[in-house]
């Protein structure tokens, strides 16, 4: 049962993806709020899937358990997307930036490299939001926190890993 409301989480975040970049082609910056209310549903998935995959007694990923960093990658490119769309972010450095991150990736083929791709897109969006938004972008700074908190003894063990990982793969030594 676990196993299965995980994966739901998971295709609710691919459908608040789909749903985010809709609001940027529609309603562009006008729909920040909307926007943001999404991307904290998305969060709160993400968090939440993994807590219950873990604890499915199965223990057996299914083929959407099996993707889901799919649908990180995917819900955050849609971050991406939504503040371009809304002028947030120039189209050229949108599409250089997502070039040299998809030529690389495919090249490197590393998940810590994919993840610094994507941490460069979360932090770039959230300085954007603080600058534009600051009440919301404290909002956004504040339930993230809660979140990294909530989650902190996972966080402390794997953020130096990824690091670490991420290190050996720019030395040449492999994944």
């Amino acid at each position: 049962m676990a196993g299965r409301l995980a994966d739901g989480l998971t295709i609710t975040r691919l459908i608040l993806a789909g749903v985010l970049v809709e609001l940027g082609v529609v309603y562009g910056a006008a729909a920040i709020v909307p926007a943001v209310i999404v991307a904290m549903v998305a969060w709160f998935t993400d968090n939440l899937d993994g807590f219950l995959a873990r604890r499915d007694p199965q223990r057996v990923p299914s083929w959407v358990g099996r993707h889901e960093f799919v649908a990180d990658v995917l819900f955050t490119w849609a971050t991406w997307v939504y503040f371009t769309l809304s002028g947030f972010i120039p189209v050229w450095l949108a599409v250089a930036f997502s070039a040299v991150a998809v030529v690389v990736s495919l090249g490197v083929r590393r998940k810590p490299v994919v993840v610094l791709f994507l941490r460069i897109i979360d932090v770039t969006v959230g300085v954007l939001l603080i600058y534009h938004y600051p009440t919301l972008g404290a909002i956004v700074v504040i339930y993230l926190g809660t979140l990294a908190v909530v989650k902190w003894p996972r966080l402390a063990r794997d953020a130096p890993a990824w690091a670490r990982s991420l290190r050996d793969i720019l030395r040449g030594k492999g994944d």
